[in-house]
């Protein structure tokens, strides 16, 4: 079978996509995260998200096309081992791909390394 990556010229006719940012996690400013929703109503979907959505529609309808993704260092690979008291579970922005299970046991071990909040800021 073909690759989940594999894109048929009828879908991407040129050599290479744009500069995109790949991966499981994007930060957005609001008014960014919205131009790129209303910009991608007026295009064909696109079957990885990643390059369709930082990729594709910010060459193609932003200003301002450069985006900067996440380092890797701060994305937890789940094939990773992960020792669920290190520093790494409350540092890290993003986990993928991650278990119902995992989600919940990193929630947990993120949550008692927050300090509480404190009453000046309720």
């Amino acid at each position: 079978g073909y690759s989940k990556w594999y894109t048929p010229p009828e879908i991407w006719s040129e050599e290479f996509f744009p500069p995109y940012v790949g991966g499981p996690c994007y930060i957005l400013a609001g008014s960014v995260a919205l131009k790129i929703y209303d910009a991608a109503l007026s295009e064909k979907l696109f079957h990885l998200e990643d390059v369709f959505l930082t990729g594709i529609i910010p060459s193609k309808h932003l200003r301002d096309k450069a985006l900067q993704g996440v380092p890797e260092d701060r994305i937890l690979q789940s094939d990773k081992k992960l020792r669920m008291y290190d520093n790494n579970v409350k540092d890290s922005l993003s986990f993928h791909p991650v278990s119902p299970v995992m989600m919940h046991q990193y929630f947990r071990v993120a949550r008692r390394s927050v300090p509480p909040r404190s009453s000046n800021y309720s």
